[in-house]
């Protein structure tokens, strides 16, 4: 080609802006040659919690022709450490090595692929549920752990001057003195298969048994979304994998907020979110699709249930001319300093918390 890149690099090079197209490559192999994939999991994290990840990978994927486009499965693992020591990245040199055929220079360097047949009658076919009675275990928090109500008693005692913040904002206040070190995130290599095949799931399923056994790690775990989530599934408990198989976090919060509408259907839920969002931002929030609008909306329809809950239980007269009448029981009526008042509290989040079991 007349104007391809390795005219562009040679020109460059000439120019003495670059080195020329042959040293690139010769890098590129030389960092394949140096990396060893079977021990860089273990000599890049010792002791460490690891879990990996995998996901669709697309590439080129907006081509004129629609050739040339790549769509694979791609893995990574993400680790982190078991105190607030912070990992270190390695620093290593690369070698010069001699220029070899790219076949040569790829083998055994990929995920082996490990050829899957689905058997009929077996895996999620055989998964029966059980009763939420007989998973349910009687257990008592401590008062003081109550952290989902003290959030919205913020509303009882809120000021211009110090509004209530935000779950994440609030969240970050209590746990303010944990310190967490930041964890790695290392690329393993590309399948090259369609990411629905259950073939291409097997084999990344035996290939992080592979490398979680080089790092004493006798369960792995592996997260999937929604679609290839089911079938890994499926895979573990046909072929009785020791894997741990987790739903990815969007997708948990999509099927968690997908199935509020319908065990709420005919409470009024949807009319109370339309006095806020308009009738079609509705339909999709109720179906877990808009996931951000919908998470907001429930968190407005949660402020306004629990405070008429806890304006009910707290032990104050309300004024019926003066909505903001919590404000001024803040104010004037009790001291929220106090050992009394706080005693108070807590035995009104305790009461409003057994009145929520039942």
């Amino acid at each position: 080609m007349s104007f391809g890149s390795k005219w562009l690099i040679n020109e460059l090079y000439r120019l003495g802006f670059s080195i020329t197209y042959d040293e690139v490559t010769r890098y590129k192999q030389s960092v394949i040659q140096s990396e060893s994939l079977d021990n860089v999991i273990a000599e890049y994290f010792p002791g460490t919690f690891t879990q990996w990840v995998a996901d669709n990978v697309d590439h080129n994927v907006a081509t004129l022709d629609g050739q040339g486009t790549f769509h694979g499965m791609g893995i990574i693992a993400v680790s982190s450490p078991k105190d607030t020591t912070p990992l270190v990245s390695r620093s290593r040199v690369i070698s010069r090595q001699k220029r070899i055929r790219v076949d040569e220079l790829v083998k055994d360097k990929g995920v082996p692929i490990v050829q899957y047949i689905s058997q009929p009658e077996i895996g999620l076919a055989t998964v029966k549920y059980k009763p939420i009675l007989h998973l349910q275990v009687p257990h008592t928090l401590p008062s003081d752990l109550y952290s989902d109500m003290l959030w919205p008693s913020g509303w009882m005692f809120n000021e211009a001057a110090k509004p209530r913040p935000n779950w994440s904002g609030f969240m970050q206040h209590i746990f303010s003195d944990e310190q967490h070190s930041k964890s790695e995130v290392l690329l393993l290599p590309i399948i090259d298969l369609n990411p629905s095949d259950e073939t291409c799931v097997y084999s990344t399923l035996i290939y992080v048994q592979s490398q979680a056994a080089r790092l004493n790690i006798l369960t792995p775990c592996i997260t999937f979304d929604q679609s290839l989530w089911l079938k890994a599934v499926d895979i573990i408990k046909t072929k009785s994998m020791n894997i741990v198989c987790r739903l990815g976090g969007f997708h948990t919060m999509m099927s968690f907020m997908g199935r509020i509408p319908t065990m709420m259907k005919g409470s009024g839920l949807e009319e109370a979110l339309e006095t806020v969002y308009g009738p079609n931002a509705v339909a999709h929030m109720i179906t877990g699709k808009a996931v951000a609008r919908a998470l907001h909306g429930h968190f407005l329809v949660e402020a306004a249930l629990v405070n008429k809950l806890m304006m009910a239980v707290l032990p104050f007269k309300q004024n019926e001319n003066d909505t903001s009448s919590l404000n001024e029981l803040a104010s004037s009526n009790v001291d929220i300093d106090s050992e009394s008042e706080m005693d108070s509290l807590m035995y009104a989040m305790l009461k409003w918390e057994s009145l929520r079991d039942h």
